[in-house]
């Protein structure tokens, strides 16, 4: 599947919308995973695990489902819109849409996390104070640059066009 129909890039001649967070979804089925072999190990070896196990072991499981359930509601059904009131627009399920920048103070620059990179998005004031995060964690192996080409090609190149009408 190409990226921008796992991204769900909308791009129109006078506005542009996509959701960067949508490769969430992988990461919510691991910790889905991980807290149900959790759970399974729990539960089986519940008296050979001893009781730092049994302290241990749901710890993990409720920070594991607190951390699925923060990317569920709140990280994953983002959606950025640039929009031809030359404003940037954030809305997601769980807020109102709100007004993240006009067009003229818009930064598009690399960002880096855990062992990748990725593109924000920043006033020109405010560049590190106050940035968003607006395409998935680039990793430097090869199948990671090829889907940042294609990033670059098929969402940055029609926001940056849009940007400097």
């Amino acid at each position: 599947m190409p990226l921008k129909d796992k991204l769900r890039l909308e791009i129109s001649s006078n506005r542009i919308t996509f959701q960067p967070n949508r490769r969430l979804r992988t990461g919510l089925f691991l910790f889905a995973a991980i807290d149900t072999v959790l759970l399974m190990i729990l539960l089986l070896f519940n008296e050979k695990i001893g009781d730092g196990g049994r302290v241990f072991i749901p710890i993990i499981i409720i920070c594991i489902t607190i951390k699925g359930l923060y990317d569920l509601f709140f990280q994953l059904n983002v959606r950025y819109t640039f929009d031809d009131d030359q404003i940037v627009y954030r809305e997601s399920t769980t807020r109102d849409r709100k007004k993240l920048m006009k067009f003229e103070e818009v930064v598009i620059f690399i960002g880096w996390d855990f062992g990748g990179w990725h593109y924000r998005l920043g006033t020109d004031k405010k560049t590190f104070l106050k940035s968003y995060k607006i395409s998935p964690s680039f990793r430097n192996r090869r199948n990671y640059e090829k889907m940042a080409m294609e990033y670059e090609n098929e969402f940055l190149r029609p926001i940056k066009e849009l940007l400097n009408r």
